[in-house]
């Protein structure tokens, strides 16, 4: 699948990691989604359903060859909520007889796309429509449970692959092609139950790849998207074919980790867009702060121009030219291991919906000057 997207366009594939700002009234948009999942047609499930698609097609339109479902809701409540047989003791659930609820396995945002698959393929002017959807890891879902052993991340693992096998489907005008399991807790906590040899580890392996399976058995590329990867327990999960880190990871240049990816036979999503808008902020403000000024107050009143609309958010986006240099200093080193490339995690935390959809176009274009 892979090598024919390469072909067909001559760049590297790009591909979002998923959650964008809400163009409009976030909560008539739960409530639709509420409406939808109980099948009922109401103004409300109407507004879920349009919300829905016109930012999948927004994505297409930015030029994203597998957009990730637009993902509004939190990463963790989305799939926690699909659970039952859990007690909640404060803030910590606790397992009793842990099972998807009846209805929740499928996931509200794909099953609108499928249905209006037709629509965005002929409005996107693609023969058919790739899709990505991502899912919260079992190590990042235990951190909410007061059991943190094997058993739980084993529990958490059948329960995600469940509800991964709802929703992959292949359609005449869109087909789920990337599976993505979002671990961003992998690798930046000092967990030891995660060291070489503790029954943690293995766990964690065997729920990852027994996720992965239900994907890959379906013919469908799998990927970890992870913001540290100083745990490098990811190349002995089987059925995993893509891992993913932040912008200047160690792996991106690492000579070890290019050996152990030739090994493993997986491959490399290259993230080339900072998308901590404070970060991009802090960039831009290095030389520029008033005497007495500290970087925090810089900040806020950026923020605030921002928020009033004194200030266009765009002019604090890395340039083309950044994003292209990274991806090709990727393919400098990395060759033929680049699998895709996209920004480094979600979007929702940048200050408007626009601003978002103008990285993700930067993005697309860096990777369409690079010619593979």
């Amino acid at each position: 699948m892979l090598g024919d997207l390469k072909a067909a366009e001559g760049t590297i594939p790009t591909y979002d990691v998923g959650s964008m700002p809400f163009p409009g009234d976030f909560k008539i948009y739960l409530e639709g989604l509420s409406r939808f999942r109980e099948g009922r047609k109401t103004v409300e499930s109407d507004f879920f359903e349009r919300s829905t698609v016109k930012v999948f097609l927004d994505k297409l339109k930015a030029g994203l060859t597998i957009p990730n479902y637009p993902q509004f809701r939190d990463m963790n409540e989305m799939f926690l909520e699909a659970f039952e047989g859990l007690v909640k003791v404060g803030e910590t659930y606790v397992m009793e007889s842990p099972r998807v609820k009846s209805g929740f396995a499928a996931i509200p945002e794909v099953q609108v796309l499928r249905k209006h698959g037709r629509e965005l393929a002929e409005l996107s002017g693609r023969d058919k429509v790739r899709l990505k959807v991502c899912i919260t890891g079992p190590y990042t879902l235990i951190n909410f449970f007061y059991e943190k052993d094997a058993e739980a991340l084993l529990t958490l693992g059948r329960l995600l692959a469940e509800i991964v096998r709802e929703n992959l489907f292949k359609d005449k005008f869109i087909e789920v092609s990337l599976l993505s399991v979002d671990e961003p807790l992998v690798g930046c906590l000092s967990e030891p139950g995660l060291n070489y040899g503790e029954p943690g580890r293995e766990a964690l392996i065997k729920a990852l790849g027994a996720v992965c399976w239900e994907a890959s058995s379906r013919g469908v590329e799998t990927a970890l998207h992870l913001h540290e990867t100083g745990n490098d327990l990811f190349w002995e999960i089987e059925n995993l074919d893509v891992v993913e880190g932040h912008v200047d990871d160690h792996i991106y240049r690492s000579e070890a980790a290019k050996r152990k990816a030739e090994r493993a036979g997986k491959r490399f999503k290259v993230s080339i867009a900072v998308t901590d808008f404070d970060a991009l902020l802090t960039e831009a403000l290095k030389g520029k702060l008033k005497p007495g000024e500290s970087a925090e107050q810089a900040l806020g009143e950026i923020w605030s121009a921002i928020r009033r609309g004194n200030v266009n958010p765009e002019g604090f986006l890395e340039p083309v030219e950044v994003l292209e240099g990274r991806l090709k200093a990727s393919l400098r080193f990395l060759g033929g291991l680049v699998a895709y490339a996209g920004p480094e995690c979600g979007l929702k935390g940048f200050p408007t919906y626009f601003t978002a959809l103008e990285c993700l176009r930067r993005v697309v274009e860096a990777s369409r000057r690079v010619k593979v």
